[in-house]
């Protein structure tokens, strides 16, 4: 848009108008605490399903001209295909680090959800093993990442930033899928779609096999002497209904992501996973959380359940 007066042009030959010019973040050791928040939260967000790099990743800004010559750099496979951060990987003594470039003058929320974008990508680098690695699709990657973006804006109340990550194409659809996926079947799943997964991207017309992996566990062998009938009894039988013992033992409230803790295991609303009652496991699904109380299904088609808080 054009700019006609009282404006801030940056070293980069950007230039930003009074109005926006009190929003963006232009100071190293102010977005340094920024991104130290944001990892902060990513931390506490997604502590049940991934780790961060800690140690070994530095964040600093970068104006767009030098954002973009790392891009010219040879090697920089996993780098953002946008111009907003760039994360390089390096080695030293053989040990990988990260840097982490992020494009300054943008607007503090812009800021925060790049950060989580180039986190999820050093998450990437150093958990999705090196042939599954080559197979996964730059669009997959991508989509994870934003993804992550997406999780984090909704968790934080970032309306605008979700609707922008929704609105880039970047992803040509697959942060659409990421989402879709999420909903249906959790983010546990994604997570071992991204190490192990059999397609490089995910599938529109068959959404299901985010759940089918390459190393599937060795189906267990029954010896010859043993009766067959006995092995198909003890699969075939239904896991023991124990709704008694079913505890909510607390809730993380939100209005955007609530969470519920129940028999040691957190889901979030239309999650579900096997939840430990006793010496069995019951699928448990999330339907609704509310401050007080959360509404279960138990066993994938059972009837909902609603659960409180036990007072001593």
């Amino acid at each position: 848009m054009p700019v006609l007066k009282d404006f801030t042009t940056l070293p980069d030959g950007r230039v930003i108008c009074k109005r926006d010019v009190s929003t963006v973040v232009l100071d190293d050791k102010q977005a340094s605490q920024i991104c130290d928040n944001v990892k902060e939260d990513l931390d506490r967000q997604f502590i049940r399903f991934i780790t961060f790099p800690e140690t070994n990743v530095t964040v600093e800004l970068m104006d767009r001209i030098k954002l973009q010559e790392l891009y010219k750099i040879i090697g920089n496979d996993f780098s953002c295909p946008n111009t907003l951060g760039c994360t390089e990987t390096k080695t030293n003594h053989g040990q990988r680090f990260f840097e982490i470039s992020i494009l300054s003058g943008q607007p503090r929320e812009d800021l925060m959800i790049t950060c989580v974008h180039e986190y999820a990508h050093t998450w990437i680098i150093e958990n999705v093993p090196p042939a599954r690695a080559k197979k996964i699709g730059k669009d997959a990657v991508e989509g994870f990442c934003e993804l992550l973006s997406y999780l984090y804006a909704e968790q934080q109340g970032l309306a605008a930033s979700k609707s922008n990550i929704l609105a880039n194409h970047y992803t040509r659809g697959q942060i659409d899928l990421f989402i879709a996926a999420h909903r249906q079947y959790g983010f546990g799943d994604i997570v071992d779609w991204m190490k192990s997964g059999d397609d490089p991207v995910l599938l529109r017309d068959d959404l299901s096999r985010v759940r089918r992996m390459e190393d599937r566990p060795k189906t267990k062998i029954v010896a010859a002497n043993t009766p067959l009938v006995s092995a198909v009894t003890a699969t075939n039988n239904p896991p023991p209904k124990l709704p008694e013992q079913l505890v909510l033992q607390g809730i993380t409230w939100s209005k955007t992501q609530p969470m519920a803790l129940i028999n040691g295991r957190t889901l979030s609303v239309n999650e579900e996973a096997k939840v430990t009652v006793s010496s069995t496991n019951v699928l448990v699904r999330c339907v609704a959380i509310r401050e007080d109380a959360v509404v279960i299904q138990v066993g994938g088609a059972g009837e909902l359940r609603t659960l409180t808080i036990k007072r001593k």
